[in-house]
């Protein structure tokens, strides 16, 4: 089966819009696999994708329960392994309608995944145990599904919502909610240019962490070391 990727490696999903060339090759699919959960409004300009003749599989249909409200969920559903692991099987089944000659393999690797899926979170769970610290800031709620399945807090979100920029009283308030929850570390991101991440770790005498949601990192084999590697920063600010 081929495999196109519209949104290419190190673009953000947020600001993608749709070009002639990406609606030719959705039109000529024979399926479309979505992140869901208002991620992809650029779909609209095809009409409802869901009375479309294209099979889709929306990830955020298999990873119940979503963070937000119901009409505008959090979206950013793939930077937590179990819900991903949840949702593998689903997709496993979903690759074997769209090519059943090749249906064992799709089951078979479904099955792989999830097993992997699983054994990494209960090593992150393992490693959560040990942290000292169990709040913070974000720029932006990229990492909350992530966040939550590990028992970390989120006390504040300076941009929460994309066209959000926060005013001088919001960036007080944040620093007064910092003090007052003893929280020093903000999670930020490689592609935002903002000063905030600075200014709220000077002014809150905090830490400044740099994750990346959208795999800007050179050299990355898997998904699990994806993961792994962002883990593992926010693990030594908590700890």
């Amino acid at each position: 089966m081929e495999i196109t990727t519209l949104i290419k490696p190190g673009s953000s999903p947020h600001t993608f819009a749709l070009t002639v060339s990406a609606a030719a090759s959705i039109h000529r699919s024979k399926g479309m696999v979505l992140v869901g959960a208002d991620l992809e409004p650029w779909l609209k300009e095809m009409g409802n994708p869901k009375k479309s003749s294209i099979p889709l599989f929306v990830l955020a249909d298999h990873c119940a329960p979503l963070i937000g409200p119901a009409d505008h969920p959090n979206p950013h559903l793939w930077l937590s392994p179990r819900r991903m692991a949840k949702a593998t099987p689903a997709l496993g089944e979903f690759l074997a309608r769209l090519d059943p000659a090749n249906a064992p393999l799709y089951r078979k690797r479904a099955g792989e995944v999830k097993r992997r899926l699983e054994e990494l979170d209960k090593s992150l769970t393992q490693q959560s145990r040990s942290l000292s610290k169990r709040a913070v800031v974000v720029h932006h709620p990229s990492w909350n599904y992530l966040l939550e399945d590990y028992g970390i807090r989120v006390v504040a979100t300076v941009e929460r919502n994309d066209e959000e920029t926060p005013s001088p009283r919001r960036i007080q308030e944040i620093l007064e909610t910092m003090k007052r929850e003893r929280v020093d570390v903000i999670l930020t991101e490689p592609n935002v240019s903002a000063p905030w991440g600075r200014m709220l770790s000077q002014e809150g005498r905090g830490r400044e962490v740099v994750l990346d949601p959208l795999a800007f990192t050179p050299n990355l084999k898997s998904y699990a070391q994806f993961l792994e590697k962002n883990f593992l920063l926010l693990k030594d600010a908590l700890k």
